[in-house]
């Protein structure tokens, strides 16, 4: 498309899913990410027959919320596997909260499987670990976020995982005219703030006062702390 000029940026693109890259799974897995994909899940589950098997791939706080989901939709008229690489759901989260989530789990009817670490799709099942395959006619990718090549590919100063490093002010370090928030930043003086759209949120305001400052040429005087608890 055509150039756009401007005198102050701000990035907010979010990320981008994980593990894409595997051998099958962009043609043959329903992304969990962009939130926009998943329409294309519920028609998918809505036209699946009856004993449709569906594998949702990632054990973290979306992937067990997808498999509760889907779980619930499908009622009797399939079945549900998760499968998590780690040895353990819910990594980064209490070793309670990972209990509670695998008896619930496998309370709804949920198949679990911990250290499968999906190495290709294939066509009616998953490959997993070495040699073995997991039946599914439908499977959901919900295994994590990697940062978007927006930042990195336009030489903006990147943290290690390629997230754009912003200050305080959710300014690039790099490029002052540049700001990044959510999923698409990292924070310089809290690098290891979750990418979660709870703490996204919050720095809207802090962006939107930022920005007003800069085209009003006030200096910048909101600065935006991660919460202690997600919620």
């Amino acid at each position: 498309g055509p150039a756009i000029d401007y005198e102050h940026l701000s990035i907010g693109t979010g990320a981008a899913p994980a593990g894409l890259d595997v051998p099958g799974v962009v043609e043959r897995a329903h992304a969990a990410r962009p939130l926009g994909r998943v329409r294309a899940l519920i028609a998918a589950l809505a036209a699946a027959p009856d004993g449709v098997r569906v594998a949702v791939v990632g054990g973290g706080t979306a992937g067990v919320e997808a498999a509760f989901a889907i779980r619930a939709r499908l009622a009797a008229r399939g079945s549900v596997a998760l499968l998590e690489a780690a040895p353990r759901l819910l990594p980064g989260r209490t070793a309670a909260a990972a209990e509670a989530a695998l008896r619930e789990l496998r309370a709804a009817g949920i198949g679990v499987a911990l250290g499968a670490r999906v190495g290709a799709g294939e066509e009616g099942s998953l490959a997993v670990g070495f040699g073995a395959h997991v039946p599914a006619e439908l499977a959901v990718w919900a295994g994590g976020v990697t940062a978007a090549p927006l930042g990195r590919d336009a030489g903006l100063a990147s943290d290690e995982r390629g997230y754009v490093l912003v200050d305080g002010n959710l300014r690039s370090v790099s490029h002052p005219a540049i700001f990044a928030v959510g999923d698409a930043a990292a924070l310089s003086e809290a690098p290891s703030a979750p990418k979660a759209g709870a703490y996204a949120v919050r720095q809207g305001p802090v962006l939107a006062k930022n920005l007003a400052a800069l085209c009003t040429g006030r200096p910048l005087t909101r600065s935006y702390r991660p919460q202690h608890d997600q919620l």
